[in-house]
């Protein structure tokens, strides 16, 4: 008990700060939502339809590739191969920038294919300009995601609270300026979009360069500039990456095209406001277990990289546990305040009217996709997306998808039906999940992490001569005596207290089985 105990802290300390970005970063759309939703029904559904669509076919794509980094990044620090976490970073740099311009130039494309999709002419011509517009922010997000996963990966996730501590209070200001002031409508809102999240980019990158100087000292420093070996290797990024992207992309989607759906409904201006208000609501409680998800994957790609099968599963552990504490508390808020949260978003009767009783539903349906949030987390720091992949893809789109359709459209339930439906996909999500995790053989997993780690060591000897350093010889022979530590290691300090390892030193003690 008292492992879990450490494990449960060391969990909530990268959990809270990670929270805290992803909450203060979704409130930057929150502010666009309350200023756009005083412009009416009719914009406000324009609005919800646009940024279905971003997210669905930009933000699931390149935010869900991403996620390789967890796993990459995670395990490399965890075997000590900082050089070769910097690598993975700039492969992921480049990788997004690649996907970035195919999801842009499919924009082009957007509106005929919103008209295909059976939305209004109208809002499918507004929604296509505010995408056009918003372009910018999309590559913005991109690399902020890779950057945060990058610090995160290293056990510094406070860098992105506080660049977003620093984006948000521009959010009011840019929004203000460009659709009240400037009478800009729609248009001023995603431009207001391109200034947060450049703003947001701007100072993460000012910590990261602040963090790669503090690192330098410690002999952890993981970024050595812009090396051709970022070229080079890209066959496990996109092993890993394409999965993790599908993973991300098959259940943001799934809730995305129920908004597509809302606007199939009769009076399409309210349902696309419901739908797209009880949307958002779920998607800030999703932010809770959100954190959880990360700091499993941190602890649980750590301790594999590190060679360390036992502390795995601990880490899993502690990050279900305290994230389904807190995410009952927070779902409870929601389920009490629904109606105040209702106007809070839309001064419209009808909306407010119909939004209210489905914001307690929704209260009740975030609690299974908190667990799968968690378990996501934890399959990519174990480098299995693909397993998470599939058991999205099935649960969503073979069950979810067909019975929101039916419930909505052929029983009548409207909007009901469609949240009925994607409850139904999140709950089969989780029953494949933990089943699978439940099962998963830890040792084979932390054998899967040394081979991968063995490949770092062995392309860090092969630009050693390029390098010239005494210490990235060092490094490439400390990850390859862990890649090689052997899987029997239990990562269980004396005393039975299970440690994951915060340095070099660290890991070399629990693999001996004694206490740093």
């Amino acid at each position: 008990m008292a492992g879990l105990r450490h494990e449960v802290w060391r969990v909530v300390q990268l959990a809270i700060p990670v929270q805290g970005a992803s909450i203060l970063s979704y409130s930057i759309n929150l502010v666009g939502l309350a200023f756009i939703g005083r412009l009416g029904a009719a914009r406000l559904g324009e609005a919800m339809l646009a940024m279905s669509f971003y997210n669905v076919s930009g933000m699931a794509v390149v935010v869900g590739f991403s996620g390789v980094l967890e796993t990459t990044c995670g395990q490399a620090y965890g075997a000590g191969a900082y050089r070769a976490v910097g690598l993975a970073y700039q492969r992921g740099v480049l990788l997004a920038l690649m996907l970035c311009a195919l999801v842009l130039a499919s924009w082009t494309l957007i509106e005929p294919l919103m008209l295909l999709a059976g939305q209004q002419p109208n809002m499918a011509h507004a929604a296509a300009r505010f995408l056009r517009l918003a372009s910018p922010a999309l590559v913005f997000a991109s690399q902020v995601g890779l950057c945060s996963r990058y610090l995160n990966a290293q056990g510094y996730p406070g860098a992105s609270t506080t660049a977003a501590l620093a984006a948000v209070p521009v959010a009011p200001l840019a929004n203000w300026l460009l659709i009240t002031r400037m009478g800009l409508g729609l248009d001023g809102a995603a431009l207001a979009l391109v200034v947060v999240h450049g703003t947001y980019l701007a100072v993460l990158a000012g910590l990261t360069h602040r963090h790669h100087l503090a690192t330098a000292r410690t002999g952890k420093l993981t970024w050595h500039g812009w090396h051709a070996d970022a070229l080079r290797g890209w066959g496990p990024s996109f092993r890993l990456g394409v999965p993790s992207m599908l993973m991300g992309f098959a259940e943001w989607a799934a809730f995305e095209a129920c908004v597509i759906m809302a606007g199939w409904l009769p009076r399409p201006e309210i349902s696309l406001g419901v739908m797209g208000l009880t949307m958002t609501v779920a998607t800030a409680l999703y932010m809770i277990p959100g954190g959880f998800s990360t700091a499993a994957s941190i602890r649980v790609s750590n301790a594999l990289g590190a060679n360390l099968p036992r502390a795995a599963p601990l880490a899993a552990a502690a990050a279900f546990a305290s994230g389904a504490c807190i995410q009952m508390c927070t779902a409870s808020g929601v389920f009490f305040f629904a109606p105040f949260l209702a106007r809070v978003f839309s001064h419209d009767p009808e909306v407010v009217a119909a939004t209210a009783p489905l914001l307690r539903f929704v209260a009740v349906a975030v609690l299974p996709d908190g667990m799968n949030a968690v378990s996501g987390g934890i399959m990519r720091g174990a480098g299995r997306p693909d397993v998470g992949a599939v058991a999205n893809l099935v649960a969503f789109w073979m069950l979810g998808l067909p019975l929101a359709y039916h419930l909505a459209f052929t029983k009548h339930w409207e909007v009901a039906g469609l949240w009925m439906g994607l409850l139904s996909g999140s709950i089969l999500q989780a029953v494949v999940l933990c089943t699978f995790l439940l099962r998963l053989d830890w040792r084979v997993e932390a054998q899967r992490a040394a081979r991968l780690n063995s490949q770092h060591a062995a392309a860090l000897r092969e630009v050693l001569p390029a390098l010239g350093s005494v210490e990235a010889e060092a490094e490439a022979a400390r990850v390859a005596r862990n890649s090689g530590a052997g899987s029997s290691s239990s990562g269980q300090a004396r005393g039975g207290n299970i440690q994951l390892p915060e340095s070099p030193s660290e890991t070399t003690a629990l693999l001996q089985g004694q206490r740093p």
